[in-house]
């Protein structure tokens, strides 16, 4: 049923490799299984950054990965040392500018990806029947997006370490015909894709744990959900209706967020804005997100804050969020 040992199959590139173990990340790491096209490039460089610019290891005459690299490089300042998360980071910010980079990775890959479970003979008609689901594919494909099927996202979730374990070995054969001069490949592999993930998926469950956000008590009132934000009250309003707006997905730093994602945030304010007009009728509001411990973030999950002011609810609103810096209040 699951055909995995089909997926490599006469493969002259490593986009496959890097496109699996990307999925299996963001399925087990960030419980994604709506995943865009960008998102999972952006992962797939920064798996290969360190194997071409710390390893020196050549992908084949097939393969640009090496190419679209440098040219990252020319377009936004990267050093070569820049561990896996800052450079993640880097490319989320920059990702209008690299966009056609981004590109160049999916205009096949996503769809040849899917050959074992649907014959390739166009990539809309592989579009479209991975809509049909008549031979259990990892993933439908919708608007440069995947959306991973439940039993294969139970799946990967059950047996990512086999996976990727699996993947790491069938890429270093791959690039052991390319790199006959380069010792352990394999080791580098294991290092650089398997145990370094390894730690951080330990931070990220640990985080999830402390995180009071991503484990949301029964006696939070949710006031507002969409597919991927929550909507409730703070527990320790500042006035009556302060509710607070964040993404599922645990994302620190707001300006991480994709600007898919952010639009939908500022979305549901306006929907909650709407709702607590007609239940509390404040005359006006304040906003605001706090991004950093310098800037008073104290749970490191992005959260919106809306804040119904009334009437006489201080003694003088004048600079309303200016007065985060007290003396600065009034101008």
């Amino acid at each position: 049923m699951k055909k995995i040992d089909l997926l490599f199959n006469n493969t002259t590139a490593t986009y496959k490799y890097f496109w699996f173990l990307s999925i299996i990340d963001k399925v087990r790491l960030e419980n994604k299984t709506k995943i865009t096209f960008d998102e999972l490039v952006i992962d797939m460089i920064s798996k290969a950054w360190d194997l071409i610019q710390k390893h020196d290891l050549n992908f084949g005459q097939a393969d640009s990965f090496k190419a679209q690299i440098e040219e990252l490089e020319d377009i936004i300042n990267i050093s070569k040392d820049i561990n896996t998360q800052k450079l993640k980071t880097l490319l989320k910010q920059r990702k209008e500018a690299i966009k056609p980079i981004l590109k160049i990775f999916t205009l096949n890959v996503p769809y040849r990806f899917l050959s074992p479970w649907i014959k390739f003979e166009t990539n809309e008609q592989v579009k479209r029947d991975s809509k049909l689901n008549l031979n259990n594919p990892i993933y439908q494909i919708e608007n440069e997006e995947i959306e991973i099927y439940p039993d294969w996202g139970s799946y990967i979730k059950s047996n990512s370490y086999d996976l990727k374990r699996y993947t790491i070995n069938q890429l270093s054969l791959f690039l052991e015909t390319r790199n006959k001069n380069i010792p352990n490949i394999e080791e580098k592999l294991i290092h650089t894709l398997l145990i370094e993930q390894e730690e951080i998926l330990k931070v990220a469950e640990s985080n999830q744990i402390i995180c009071p956000f991503c484990s949301i008590s029964n006696d939070i009132k949710i006031i507002y959900e969409t597919t991927n934000t929550l909507s409730f009250y703070d527990i320790y309003p500042v006035s009556n209706g302060h509710t607070l707006i964040i993404p599922k997905q645990h994302i620190e730093n707001y300006f991480t967020i994709e600007e898919k994602l952010q639009m939908e945030l500022w979305q549901s304010v306006n929907k909650v804005k709407k709702i607590l007009d007609n239940l509390y009728k404040p005359q006006g509001y304040n906003t605001g997100i706090n991004i950093g411990k310098a800037a008073g973030q104290s749970i490191f999950h992005t959260h919106i804050h809306l804040i119904p002011r009334y009437q006489n609810d201080c003694q003088n609103p004048l600079g309303g969020v200016r007065g985060v810096i007290a003396e600065k209040q009034k101008y």
